[in-house]
């Protein structure tokens, strides 16, 4: 029976290194002996076997032929056991201690079978912000109707209650967010008080790209993902790119990146400010790569010749995009409007900690900044006109402006003195306005919400003595507060702990507020704050789950079922914790008693 346990501890400890690190477990022909690729998992059981003489005698020389373990059924077992039985249902444990949670779901395609995502929110018993994966559910159809009875499913098996349910964090589709039928009208007629939030990351890269659609921003957005997808897809151009940058980059004393474009996508904005960045850097090297192409260089022979018809004709249509002084001022304001002014509050409303009141100060201090600049634009103009000057002289591009017609509705008409004059009126001061004004409209309910929450901060109850602030919150939440008769006397007291407090040792987010509030000392504000904490800022961690599907659900492995899927994701995405193995072993005897025989299969 020992060496029965230790057989399975090994397959165990292999099969938990395979789900931890998301590598695929089978192989072309998955046998011990078969000289061909037995897969990882058998090929680490191998390995393990070098210095494992009961584990070797078992692999090579089972007695029993139908109990060595090594089956898919077998591993299916144990994923289930792991990722199912303890993981999954710690996290279900902890929600339960914690009473009250929000639901967070997104849908995402892999391999034409869509998935539905869905994380959960809540605060711990260590007053811990959580939002932890919970499972990917298989939609047939994805209308409101059918997610809706998945998410609902989905909390019923888990044995948890819409009863406790007080917030839901989608994105801005009508199917999720529809007021007359979508997902979250749904649930808040079964569960009023679940409060839905739009995806605040989601919510400001819309902003973003709403402020895009100024016409010589928009082309040139369109332009930097034409030329970088140009280059990505053809190892030749790309070699070529890299040999310029390797020749002439210390001239420039510019970036020298293993690679030099990033792909830009419209959803993932902060590597898209990091593409921009990275093209405004390579912007000289794409000038030089194109002439190149259409007429040599005596430094780099080697591609001088070789290149087609189309080649040559995308690269004289690039080269004089690349030399347009209007393409290199709008792609410097987005890069340095963007990369200094919006890049921490893009990355930063991602987090999962995050809560709605510190999430709009950020948004808030992010347009304040903005119409800063907007306020002293002719200094802000300034700074980005000279820095363009500079790119386009390393580039031998001369300032100008687009001809000026009498009749045009495709791009910017606008009469001037000077180029100065036309791209502040054309680029710089539009640009700024839509952003602005994107951005305060999109988190309008963002800010309303929050508006409620923040008087229990520190921050802006030592500036207030009214209960009032709070009412319409604790109104709400009325029936969820222990005694919500002496919360004014909580108020009271609350207030005068934070004003015995010098302003910089008090805490400024709702997570710091949880550490330091008692319990016990305060039943309902303490309440209140876990209540704040459970409604969700963002979607970000089902984002984050469909980056998962995708390196654990390839191309080879998408015959998979629901169920392992979720397990294998489950233990993926919760890498830093620690598995029992001997918990492990033993959950596997009970649900398989027979499995195990009472002597050895030695």
């Amino acid at each position: 029976m020992t060496e029965n346990t230790h057989i399975l501890q090994q397959i165990v400890r292999g099969v938990i290194y395979l789900a931890k690190q998301g590598i695929p477990f089978r192989g072309d022909v998955e046998k011990i002996s078969s000289p061909k690729n037995p897969g990882n998992f058998l090929a680490l059981l191998k390995s393990y076997a070098e210095t494992d003489e009961i584990l070797y005698n078992h692999l090579y020389s089972p007695k029993l032929r139908n109990a060595t373990y090594l089956s898919p059924t077998t591993q299916n077992d144990i994923i289930n056991i792991i990722g199912y039985d303890m993981l999954r249902a710690g996290i279900v444990e902890k929600v339960k201690v914690a009473k009250f949670f929000s639901v967070l779901a997104d849908e995402v395609s892999s391999f034409n079978i869509e998935h539905l995502a869905i994380c959960l929110r809540y605060v711990d018993a260590n007053n811990d912000i959580c939002e932890d994966f919970v499972t990917f559910i298989k939609l047939e159809r994805v209308r409101a109707i059918d997610i809706y009875e998945a998410i609902t499913g989905c909390l019923e098996e888990l044995g948890l209650s819409l009863n406790n349910l007080r917030g839901q964090g989608y994105d801005g589709a009508s199917t999720m967010s529809g007021e007359k039928s979508g997902v979250q009208k749904r649930i808040r007629e079964k569960q009023p008080k679940a409060i839905y939030t739009h995806c605040a990351g989601h919510s400001f890269n819309l902003a973003i790209l709403s402020s895009c659609t100024l016409p010589p921003i928009r082309n040139c957005i369109d332009q930097v993902k034409s030329i970088t997808l140009w280059i990505k897809n053809s190892p030749k151009r790309d070699a070529l790119l890299k040999a310029v940058v390797n020749i002439t980059g210390n001239k420039h004393n510019s970036c020298t990146s293993r690679t030099p474009l990033l792909n830009v996508c419209i959803t993932r904005w902060v590597e898209n400010i990091e593409g921009w960045e990275r093209f405004t850097l390579c912007h000289p090297f794409l000038v030089k790569m194109c002439e190149v192409i259409l007429y040599g260089d005596t430094q780099l022979q080697l591609y001088n010749d070789g290149w087609s018809a189309e080649d040559k004709k995308n690269a004289l249509a690039y080269l004089k995009i690349l030399e347009s002084f209007q393409f290199i001022f709008s792609l410097v304001t987005l890069q340095r409007t963007l990369l200094v002014y919006m890049k921490e509050a893009v990355v930063k409303l991602q987090g999962k900690k995050q809560d709605i009141v510190t999430g709009i100060a950020l948004v808030q201090d992010c347009i304040k900044e903005l119409k800063d600049l907007r306020s002293d634009i002719q200094n802000y103009f300034e700074r980005i006109f000279q820095h363009s000057c500079r790119l386009a002289a390393r580039s031998d591009v001369s300032v100008t402006v687009p001809r000026i017609c009498q009749r045009q509705q495709h791009r910017m008409n606008q009469q001037s003195d000077s180029p100065e004059e036309y791209y502040k009126t054309t680029i710089t001061i539009p640009f700024l306005d839509q952003l602005i004004s994107d951005l305060s409209c999109r988190f309008d309910r963002h800010a309303k919400q929050a508006a409620s929450l923040q008087g229990l901060l520190p921050t802006f109850i030592t500036k207030s003595s009214s209960p009032s602030a709070i009412k319409d919150a604790v109104e709400f939440y009325s029936e969820d507060l222990p005694n919500a008769g002496i919360v004014d006397e909580e108020l009271y007291r609350w207030k005068h702990k934070w004003l015995l407090i010098p302003s910089q040792n008090r805490p400024h987010t709702l997570h710091e507020v949880l550490q330091q509030c008692s319990e016990h000392g305060f039943l309902n504000l303490f309440t209140l704050l876990k209540l704040f904490a459970t409604i969700p800022l963002s979607s970000c961690s089902c984002e984050r789950s469909a980056s998962a599907l995708k390196r654990l659900n390839s191309y080879l492995r998408c015959t998979q079922t629901e169920e392992r899927l979720s397990s294998l994701a489950l233990i993926h995405m919760n890498y830093e914790t620690s598995i029992d193995v001997n918990e492990v072993c033993k959950s596997f005897l009970e649900k398989n008693p027979r499995r195990m025989q009472s002597v050895s299969l030695l």
